[in-house]
C-alpha cells in the first residue's frame, strides 16, 4: 500500500503538512469496521502512526466525522481519544484547522521530573555531553541563595541533553558540594542528578520555575542544531528538599520545537 498522499497547505499563514486522503489509507492495524473499537484502541493506533513518523509533526488530521466514520466508531470515541492524544501531547487543536500533530520531546505538567524522568515516559534514551563538569567556590548570588559560608564550594555541571540522539536542551546545574560529595565523581554523560540527590536523601521535591522566551545565540545555535535567532524556552530553577533547602540552581535553555509547559491557572476567587 502506498503512503498517505501529503501535500503543502499554502492557504494557512503557518504552512503545514496535512493529509488529504481517508484515514483508511493509514492503514491502522487491527481496526476494521466490521468490530466496535475502544477509545484506547483508537489512542493506541493513532499514536503508533505518530511516533513510527507515518504521521510527522503538522500533519493535519481527518475531521471528526470522517475519522469517525472511516475507523467504524461513534464521534464521541473519536472525540474521547483526541483528547487523550492531546493530554498525551501528541496532537494539539489549531483553531479552524482542527487537530494537527504537534510531539512535543519534552512536556512538562505541573510536575517536578528531571530530564531523565521525562525520557523514560517516553521510553527513550537520555544522555548527554558534558561541556562542563567542576568543582569551585560559591558566588555571592550562590552563597545567598543556598545559604552557604564564603570559601563553600559547589559543583558546577553543564551539560547538553540529549533525547535518543536529539539535541534537546542545554543545562547548568548547581550543588552545593557539602550536600553530596559524591557528585564530582559521577559520570553526567548518562548519570541522572536527581536520581544521585534522591540516593544521598536531599531529592527535590518542588520548584520555583521562570519560563521566558530568548533567541539562540551562534553558540547555542550550533550546540542544539538549529538556527542562529531560533526560539528557545529558557527556564530558571530553584530546587528544595522536603525540608525546604535549596539543594539546586538550573538554568536551561529548550529547543522551542522540542519542549512544551503546560500548567493550569485559576481564578483569584479559587485561590484561597
Amino acid at each position: 500500500m502506498q503512503g498517505p498522499a501529503i501535500r503543502r497547505d499554502s492557504s494557512c499563514l503557518a504552512l503545514s503538512w496535512f493529509y488529504t486522503g481517508p484515514m483508511s489509507d493509514i492503514s491502522f492495524p487491527g481496526i476494521t469496521k466490521e468490530r466496535t473499537l475502544r477509545y484506547d484502541d483508537v489512542v493506541r493506533r493513532i499514536e503508533e502512526q505518530i511516533r513510527s513518523g507515518k504521521l510527522p509533526n503538522g500533519t493535519r488530521l481527518s475531521g471528526e466525522r470522517d475519522m469517525a466514520r472511516e475507523m467504524g466508531v461513534g464521534r464521541v470515541t473519536i472525540r474521547r481519544a483526541l483528547g487523550l492524544l492531546r493530554d498525551k501531547a501528541l496532537i494539539r487543536l489549531d483553531g479552524t484547522r482542527g487537530w494537527i500533530v504537534d510531539q512535543a520531546l519534552v512536556t512538562e505538567r505541573n510536575a517536578l521530573r528531571s530530564f531523565t524522568e521525562f525520557a523514560a515516559l517516553r521510553r527513550a534514551r537520555a544522555h548527554a555531553r558534558v561541556l562542563r563538569q567542576g568543582i569551585r567556590e560559591a558566588t555571592l548570588s550562590e552563597i545567598e541563595v543556598f545559604g552557604l559560608a564564603v570559601g563553600d564550594r559547589v559543583m558546577d555541571l553543564v551539560r547538553l541533553r540529549m533525547m535518543d540522539d536529539e539535541p534537546t536542551a542545554l543545562e547548568e546545574s548547581r550543588v552545593p558540594l557539602d550536600l553530596c560529595p559524591e557528585l564530582a565523581l559521577a559520570d553526567f554523560s548518562t548519570a541522572s542528578l536527581h536520581a544521585l540527590l534522591r540516593s544521598a536523601g536531599i531529592g527535590p521535591v518542588r520548584a520555583d520555575y521562570d519560563l521566558t522566551a530568548v533567541a539562540a545565540n551562534e553558540d547555542q545555535a550550533a550546540l542544539l542544531q538549529i538556527t542562529v535567532g531560533a526560539p528557545l524556552l529558557a527556564a530558571e530553577a530553584i530546587a528544595r528538599d522536603q525540608t525546604g533547602r535549596v539543594v539546586e540552581c538550573s538554568s536551561s535553555l529548550f529547543r522551542a520545537d522540542r519542549y512544551r509547559f503546560h500548567t493550569t491557572l485559576k481564578s483569584g476567587s479559587d485561590v484561597g
